[in-house]
């Protein structure tokens, strides 16, 4: 099995095994130009939107993704979940690259649509990304249930979030 992750370790277990054979089944199935698609992204100069499909995310992941952190397989279950569910959002996390055209943030968001049942989603694409930055990315506090209701104005949001999280 390839080195998907970089950071993979030798001795994966039956869920890593069973995720990184299905998503290797779905890179075989890709396409020359599903390929040039990804590549046409990752070398891009200016920050910008793209809409990207599951079959050039794959070829993103498999291609462009050389030093990243290791791979949380539920984050990307999570991930794909809300985008089946059509909760996916634009918004300014997105891809991230360095400058040698390797992905510096977002390898979950692209195992994701790899995995999801959508036709594409649009993404904020960041190219030449400094290395020396990226201890900087996804540090902050989280956002639970009970943030994200008071942001849109939800009465009471952090006992609702709370209950919601109980339930």
């Amino acid at each position: 099995m390839p080195n998907v992750n970089n950071n993979a370790e030798p001795s994966m277990t039956k869920m890593q095994m069973e995720f990184h054979g299905q998503v290797d089944a779905i890179y075989k199935t890709i396409t020359a130009a599903d390929k040039a698609a990804a590549d046409k992204i990752a070398n891009g100069e200016q920050p910008r939107y793209e809409e990207i499909t599951p079959a050039t995310a794959v070829a993103l992941v498999r291609d462009h993704n050389r030093k990243n952190r290791d791979l949380s397989i539920s984050k990307v279950y999570g991930y794909r979940d809300a985008m089946n569910r059509g909760e996916w959002k634009l918004n300014h996390p997105g891809l991230a690259f360095y400058a040698d055209k390797t992905i510096a943030d977002g390898q979950h968001r692209m195992y994701a649509l790899t995995l999801a049942d959508v036709e594409a989603i649009t993404i904020m694409v960041t190219p030449n990304f400094a290395e020396a930055a990226i201890d900087s990315i996804d540090v902050g506090k989280s956002r639970n249930a009970g943030d994200a209701l008071a942001m849109l104005g939800v009465a009471d949001a952090k006992l609702k979030g709370t209950l919601a999280k109980s339930a």
